[in-house]
């Protein structure tokens, strides 16, 4: 039995799929590690590299809201509140290199994330909203003047105003 095992552990060696991995293995090693050409942070100390993704990102973030506060379009501030929420993680994840400041500003950003999420919620709610009053019978008054009246609520929380907008960017302070 162990010679029969012997037989087939040799013959994978001499196999070409067990070279092909090998290959793909030796040439994976050669390669060096993840993200060794992929700029100025890879590789780099954290304490080196924070500063630059922390910058970058609170850039995307500026960026997003300024597009979202000239349209107010609901999928404009839905990137608004992705980029605050990365900017957030990356502030968290290095909150001991940037120090007892950079708590108070996740903090900061988590509120102006949430504040942008609730306007999301309600988009949501008021499009399944307007789908479930499509199928109300036509007979049935008391539940379409229901219905209605949700669908005007909704809309009004909904609308972002500048003013509310430009508020919730404040909480952060200089800008995020």
């Amino acid at each position: 039995r162990r010679a029969k095992q012997r037989v087939r552990l040799l013959n994978a060696l001499d196999s070409e799929r067990y070279a092909s991995v090998t290959a793909r293995l030796r040439a994976w090693l050669e390669a060096g590690p993840p993200g060794a050409g992929l700029g100025t942070a890879a590789g780099a100390p954290a304490y080196s590299a924070a500063h630059h993704l922390i910058a970058g990102r609170h850039a995307a973030l500026h960026e997003a809201y300024e597009t979202a506060e000239r349209s107010l379009a609901p999928e404009d501030l839905h990137a608004t509140r992705i980029a605050a929420k990365r900017l957030r993680y990356c502030v968290e994840y290095f909150a001991e290199l940037e120090g007892p400041g950079a708590v108070r500003r996740a903090k900061r950003l988590a509120r102006f994330q949430d504040f942008l999420g609730e306007r999301q919620d309600f988009a949501t709610l008021l499009a399944r909203m307007r789908k479930y009053a499509k199928t109300i019978p036509q007979d049935d008054r008391e539940l379409a003047l229901g219905a209605g009246s949700v669908l005007g609520a909704l809309e009004r929380l909904t609308r972002a105003r500048r003013g509310g907008l430009d508020q919730g960017w404040c909480v952060l302070g200089q800008g995020g």
